[in-house]
């Protein structure tokens, strides 16, 4: 599967796919999935737009919007959490804690 001068290559024999899936256009992506027969899922800090997150409970990962256009992947493990939210916009720092159920603590420090 290729797509325009500086395509991405998704073989489907591999183990990984070539290039990180969540930076790919949303046609990109279909096509993708569709090729391989694989799923592309969102990451810790990953957009979940056009994709959802790795649904693996180890994880921790929750779909979190913060506008009309704008969802990522935010890891509500408490470590991950506190590592990630001093550096959210208000937005989407609001929407995370709400998911998460808890508040950014670092936050309070970097302020």
């Amino acid at each position: 599967m290729t797509s325009g001068p500086s395509a991405w290559t998704a073989r489907p024999s591999s183990s990984r796919w070539s290039a990180p899936t969540y930076l790919w256009h949303v046609n990109l992506t279909a096509s993708a999935e569709e090729t391989c027969g694989r799923l592309c899922l969102g990451e810790r800090n990953g957009q979940c737009v056009s994709i959802g997150c790795n649904p693996d409970p180890s994880k921790h990962l929750r779909c979190v919007g913060s506008s009309a256009t704008w969802s990522q992947c935010v890891d509500c493990s408490p470590d991950s959490f506190q590592q990630d939210c001093g550096y959210w916009a208000e937005a989407l720092l609001g929407a995370a804690q709400a998911a998460c159920s808890t508040s950014c603590i670092a936050r309070l420090r970097l302020l």
